[in-house]
């Protein structure tokens, strides 16, 4: 993965934007660690985005996604996601930002969805209260991955071996450069 530079939180702020232009109240988070790059909301709806920018090419295939998990949360998904890197990594040696892209989907964004409720206060710090989160559940939360347009075929490609590989049961794509925007519904 690519450090964390200023072209990261361009792409962060150009997805704020994204998000707010199709009506969603959107917020970067600019903490580290395990927390979704953005969060976005409209209605009862919550955008849960992870944001790739160009300079992120490649990502690690030996990666503990389980790490620091609550035991709540570990014993519901803690198999999935401590086996899911490896496995996803095994369907893309030969294109490391293919691989980087569906492990962002298979794994980061799948734990920030089962996460969420459990950091929500984290959350709400971190968007300075403009939204309150204490009652997080009322909430359906939709992933979301965000790359740069010029990686849109390879993120296509990416998100269609999921899909083959039963990760995710559909998704839809919008090209507004300089972003591609995938919204998933991934099979938990």
């Amino acid at each position: 993965m690519g450090a964390i530079t200023s072209s990261k939180h361009i792409y962060d702020d150009l997805t704020v934007t994204y998000f707010s232009q199709k009506g969603w109240q959107a917020f970067s988070i600019a903490k580290t660690g395990r927390y979704a790059d953005v969060i976005a909301f409209k209605g009862n709806n919550l955008a849960i985005i992870e944001v790739k920018s160009p300079n992120e090419l490649s990502t690690d295939s030996v990666y503990d996604d389980a790490a620091n998990l609550s035991s709540a949360l570990y014993a519901k998904v803690g198999k999935y996601l401590t086996e899911t890197r490896a496995k996803v990594s095994g369907l893309f040696k030969r294109n490391p930002i293919q691989k980087l892209y569906a492990i962002s989907i298979a794994c980061q964004v799948s734990r920030y969805l089962y996460e969420f409720d459990e950091k929500s206060m984290d959350y709400e710090k971190a968007i300075g209260g403009a939204v309150k989160l204490s009652s997080s559940n009322k909430y359906i939360k939709i992933p979301f991955l965000v790359v740069p347009s010029e990686y849109a075929k390879e993120a296509n490609e990416a998100v269609n071996v999921l899909k083959k590989h039963g990760y995710v049961t559909k998704y839809s794509t919008d090209n507004a450069p300089p972003l591609f925007v995938i919204e998933v519904t991934l099979k938990l």
